[in-house]
């Protein structure tokens, strides 16, 4: 596996097959696939080519075409610091700074019950 691969560069001393660091390196690839199940989500939503599709097409065409561009790590940067923002504990103090002056002027002047019109709403936190 590519974990392998990349142990023959590192230096020995960095190198463990204890069970605690196989054990850690195991929880590492399963958040790394969880991971790029989620980035993959994003990216088939947006019909954007996902990690399988440009693997399909390197086998196809070799690395001729590069599928990112600046343009679009700008939108995936910006849609991942709005997940870590809006869903995590991790952005609990930006969220609180963002949303509660939002939150205290509904409740000031919108009836119970009243609607909201939420233009943009992003994630739909």
């Amino acid at each position: 596996n590519c974990s392998d691969k990349s142990k023959k560069y590192l230096p020995k001393g960095l190198v463990s097959s204890s069970p605690e660091a196989l054990e850690r390196e195991k929880t590492f690839r399963e958040a790394e696939g969880r991971n790029q199940a989620f980035l993959d989500s994003v990216m088939m939503h947006a019909n954007q080519p996902t990690s399988r599709d440009q693997l399909e097409y390197k086998k196809r065409e070799g690395d001729q075409y590069r599928f990112e561009s600046d343009g679009d790590h700008s939108k995936i940067q910006s849609v991942l610091k709005s997940c870590i923002r809006d869903w995590s504990a991790e952005g609990a103090r930006e969220r609180e700074q963002c949303y509660s002056p939002i939150i205290n002027a509904c409740v000031k002047y919108v009836k119970k019950g009243g609607r909201v019109l939420v233009p943009g709403s992003g994630l739909g936190r």
